[in-house]
């Protein structure tokens, strides 16, 4: 196997059920955003997923020829990298939706900033990843250790950013619940805290947030240690620590999926403000709400 650039001879098995698995997650986060018109979330979390089933096929196929520097294992290795940018960026979003279902009192910014100071240094951290991986991929040996490096950069910055996300989220959530309390939530989405899925929408956000980030460290230690180290060679940890986390992490708000927890949600700009129109899903005229975009 001297000419195997993976280090080991992929797994038939797992490789493939991960194909199968990820391919499931797709699909249903296509049905569902398209059925609650819940399209960034939606679109954010098929682009991850669908890159992981990328990922994967390219890790199966890489299964019959293990010996050889292919082009399966430079498309791998850059989507398996830069797909779960894609899925912080869609749990980024639900902190906005958190601050407008409760209120905007809960928040020291509108509920859409949120959105975009987060995903801007999504953008940033994708960005960085993606270009360590192109240079990581090319054909110059000496370049293979600066892509690393930038790679590396890369995923250090969606750690901090993710993290710091986990605190503000879990701020937010800590002056809803305890600091203030019911009385003082906001009465315009008091039927869609009552929808039945509902409870379970923020305990999924947070698993979700979990695994996502044990992935995250697991691959900054993994690159870390260059292509050769022990983490790199030894499929079993990448398997468990990125494929199994990604999973995990995209499976609760694929049960509980988003727009199905609290309803029809889509975000227009109208007069210089921002305009929530909710969908309820019965009788019930929906519900519209103005607020300034301060």
């Amino acid at each position: 196997m001297s000419g195997n650039i993976y280090g080991f001879v992929p797994n038939l098995g797992a490789n493939l059920a991960a194909t199968i698995l990820f391919g499931i997650i797709t699909a249903f986060q296509f049905i569902f955003g398209i059925l609650t018109r819940e399209f960034f979330f939606g679109s954010m979390w098929v682009i991850t997923a669908g890159a992981e089933v990328c990922g994967y096929v390219c890790r199966t196929i890489s299964h019959f020829e293990p010996d050889t520097t292919s082009t399966e294992y430079k498309i791998q290795l850059v989507t398996l990298m830069i797909g779960p940018v894609f899925m912080a960026a869609g749990l980024y979003y639900q902190l906005g939706v958190l601050v407008t279902l409760y209120g905007r009192q809960y928040s020291l910014v509108t509920p859409r900033k949120y959105t975009i100071v987060f995903s801007t240094l999504d953008v940033i951290a994708l960005f960085m990843q993606g270009a360590g991986g192109g240079i990581a991929a090319g054909q110059n040996p000496s370049s293979v250790n600066v892509g690393r490096w930038v790679m590396v950069g890369g995923i250090i910055f969606q750690v901090i950013v993710l993290t710091v996300f986990i605190f503000v989220f879990s701020y937010v959530v800590y002056r809803i619940f305890y600091a203030t309390g019911e009385a003082h939530w906001s009465g315009e989405y008091a039927r869609n805290r009552k929808r039945p899925l509902f409870k379970y929408w923020l305990p999924s956000v947070f698993v979700s947030l979990i695994f996502l980030e044990i992935r995250s460290i697991y691959r900054v230690v993994e690159l870390s240690e260059g292509w050769n180290g022990p983490l790199m060679v030894t499929e079993s940890y990448f398997l468990v620590l990125d494929g199994l986390m990604i999973f995990l992490g995209m499976l609760p708000l694929t049960i509980v999926f988003p727009g199905l927890a609290y309803g029809r949600m889509s975000i227009t700009n109208k007069n210089g403000g921002l305009i929530e129109k909710v969908d309820t899903f019965d009788d019930e005229a929906e519900l519209n709400v103005f607020y300034e975009l301060k």
